[in-house]
Order: C-alpha cells, then sequence, then structure tokens
C-alpha cells in the first residue's frame, strides 16, 4: 500500500497532466510494468510493459521517470521510440489506469 501511495504522490508532483505544455510524446501504451527480459535479442530496456489482456509486451526505459516506482501496476505510458534493435520506449508520460480487457 505504501508503494502505492508513494507512486501516486509522485505522478501527481512530477508527471505531467493534461493542463502542461504539450509535447510531442508518441503513441501510448498501457500495461503492467514489470522486469527485463531475463533474454532479449535487443539489448536495451530496462522494465517491460505487459498488456494483460493479449500478452503483448514491450520495452521501456526512462530518462524520466523512476520506474522501479510502478513496478506491478497498470498503467498507460507514452514516449518517442529510443530503440535500436527493437522498439523501446522512453517514458515520458505515466498514468495509472483501470484494467479493462474487451
Amino acid at each position: 500500500m505504501k508503494r502505492i501511495s508513494l507512486a501516486m504522490l509522485f505522478l501527481a508532483v512530477v508527471v505531467p497532466g493534461p493542463s502542461s505544455r504539450a509535447v510531442a510524446t508518441g503513441p501510448q501504451h498501457t500495461g503492467i510494468i514489470g522486469p527485463p527480459p531475463e533474454v532479449s535479442i535487443c539489448g536495451q530496456g530496462t522494465h517491460t510493459l505487459t498488456d494483460p489482456c493479449t500478452g503483448a509486451k514491450t520495452l521501456l526505459v526512462s530518462s524520466h521517470l523512476d520506474l522501479d516506482l510502478f513496478m506491478g501496476l497498470h498503467v498507460r505510458v507514452s514516449g518517442r521510440d529510443a530503440g535500436i534493435e527493437c522498439r523501446v520506449i522512453d517514458v515520458r508520460r505515466l498514468r495509472p489506469v483501470v484494467e479493462r480487457c474487451n
């Protein structure tokens, strides 16, 4: 519970909201933040974002946020593709979402 409260405080203070200056951050991705894969041909990514509905995984890094604070949370992220061999999203914005599979 303390980890979630700390994450929410962090979001309220650091992550820009809709009233902030608009920044082109790329497409949005939704899923649960977890550790990086044990084996990867990409050699990049500090975390993975796993879509709980499809199982699709996206590699993540962030030069702006400590993604460890959001481990295990269902979130929507956006940022530019910083990958070389694979798509790796450099997370610029992050917000918690309610999990919904259609």
